[in-house]
């Protein structure tokens, strides 16, 4: 287990050759549906989400590459992995992290993660989000590494911090995991530190958080006042925050249970296979043994750095987990949830420690722990072609249906491509022929979630599908109730039967 000379070109290399096993079907084909098939010229909501940072970027991309947002797979995709392998950088320097298969693996499981398939899912503002995974890494990185004589790095960590969760809310969480982290290696590392040490360490780093969630409400409010916006009442945006105390004890509870217990088959589930829960287990339970016998070393050492490394590594779950505290777990999805990835490296680091300590530790446990993070790492991997290749089969799907339904408008009786359509019941569609596949049920990250209960045809952006992948953008009649109460329109069949499409009024009608 040598050591390497470089991390982090290792690192960088080591996320390329990553994310290419993991994500390179998706970097080689443009799959374009749900989201991506309406904002893939744009980047969606983002000061009325509480995202100005992301407007920031936006504005900067368009001067930058001339005006217009593109959704490009390979350029956009590359770039992703260049900035999750950064990020893996900024990690291994800050836990000090040299050996070559823990750089490997760290690399491997950050680029990996499912939250980063689901992300490619939405390539038009994947970028945009793995730089506030940047921005929250390294602002927690400086706010950590901030004494006296390095007093402005506190600051600058807290602007970063900001920032981050300026692209995405969710960055608040991976704050908090990575300088939980740090604090507990730095227990592990220093452990002759002064009485209060720990305690004003902690109280810097919580009112750091205070700052750095200051600075950004002060800018979220200032974005508002400039775009004359309000923030929007999608998923309660404009509620987060609000709640009594029993309601965020509740909350902190579900953090740490499902921290223990994730529930299977939900869309924040990141262990989406039985061997994989079982290696999350084996990967939690190893860690959590590896830490209580560090808490003891130390315990033997110094009574009071032991209890301080209990604290931190109690803390870590609520940490991780922190999402289910900010939002209500009915609103958590699998874009929300990246901060779960520190729970492996924090295994990782434990791990190198381990190695590190050859008189208490034998070679094997760090072995054994390579070896489960590496099959940890191959089942991600695994998982995300698995995705890619639903969403190939779904765009295909909807590719056949849309263009089924174009062929059937074109022949009615009347028809003429100077006629409108309207499309009636259009959430509605059944598509009777369409192959089952059983096996992809279990896949239940967004956006490749649809199966037959819930097909990608009745997708909100379906109008768009059909425009950019079937070579049909007819004239769309919005409002379509003049055309329900009809009495010819009423005694219509459902589509795909027989006079289903009709032309009527000057238009022509399709019943779903």
């Amino acid at each position: 287990m040598e050591q390497s000379k470089n991390p982090c070109r290792l690192i960088l290399l080591s996320a390329l050759l990553w994310g290419l096993f993991a994500h390179g079907m998706m970097l080689l084909n443009k799959f374009s549906f749900h989201d991506d098939a309406k904002l893939g010229f744009g980047l969606g909501a983002t000061v009325t989400s509480g995202r100005w940072m992301l407007e920031v970027l936006k504005r900067v991309t368009e001067f930058v590459f001339g005006g217009t947002l593109y959704s490009l797979p390979l350029f956009n995709g590359l770039l992703t992995l260049i900035l999750v392998g950064l990020a893996a950088c900024m990690t291994a320097k800050i836990f000090r992290l040299q050996r070559v298969y823990s750089c490997v693996l760290l690399a491997g499981v950050m680029v990996a993660f499912p939250v980063v398939t689901a992300m490619m899912g939405y390539m038009y503002t994947v970028p945009y989000y793995m730089i506030g995974l940047d921005l929250a890494v390294a602002g927690a990185w400086l706010i950590c590494d901030g004494d006296r004589r390095h007093w402005y790095r506190l600051p600058a960590g807290c602007v970063l911090a900001a920032c981050a969760v300026g692209v995405y809310q969710s960055c608040i969480p991976i704050v908090l995991s990575v300088m939980l982290l740090h604090m507990m290696m730095s227990l592990h590392y220093d452990a002759s530190a002064r009485r209060f040490d720990f305690f004003w360490r902690g109280l810097s780093l919580a009112l750091a958080c205070a700052l750095f969630m200051t600075l950004y409400l002060a800018a979220n409010w200032l974005s508002l006042r400039v775009a004359g916006a309000q923030l929007s009442d999608y998923e309660s945006i404009n509620t987060f925050g609000f709640g009594g105390w029993s309601e965020y004890l509740d909350r902190a509870a579900r953090a740490y249970r499902e921290f223990f217990l994730p529930p299977p088959m939900k869309m924040r589930d990141m262990y989406p296979t039985a061997s994989l829960r079982w290696l999350y287990q084996a990967v939690l339970w190893f860690g959590v043994l590896l830490g209580l016998d560090r808490a003891a070393q130390l315990f033997r050492h110094k009574p009071r750095r032991g209890l301080e490394f209990l604290l931190t590594l109690a803390l870590l779950p609520l940490a991780v987990n922190f999402i289910y505290v900010m939002v209500d777990v009915k609103m958590i999805h699998s874009l929300m949830v990246y901060s779960k990835v520190f729970v492996f490296v924090g295994f990782i680091c434990l791990l190198e420690n381990a190695a590190l300590d050859r008189l208490h530790y034998p070679r094997w446990i760090y072995r054994g722990g390579v070896l489960l993070m590496f099959c940890v790492t191959v089942l991600y991997c695994h998982f995300s072609n698995i995705c890619y290749f639903k969403a190939n089969f779904l765009q295909n799907q909807a590719i056949g249906y849309f263009t089924r339904l174009a062929t059937r408008i074109e022949s009615v009786p009347g028809y003429s491509p100077y006629l409108p359509v309207a499309f009636l019941n259009d959430d509605d569609k059944q598509d009777f022929n369409a192959p089952v596949i059983p096996e992809f049920e279990r896949i239940r990250l967004i956006p490749y979630l649809f199966n037959e209960k819930s097909p990608l045809i009745n997708n909100y952006a379906w109008k768009n599908f059909m425009r950019m992948w079937c070579d049909y953008s007819p004239i769309v009649i919005e409002n379509v109730k003049s055309f329900e109460k009809l009495p010819e329109v009423m005694a219509m069949p459902r589509y795909p039967l027989e006079g289903s499409i009709r032309v009527v009024n000057e238009a022509v009608v399709v019943k779903f």
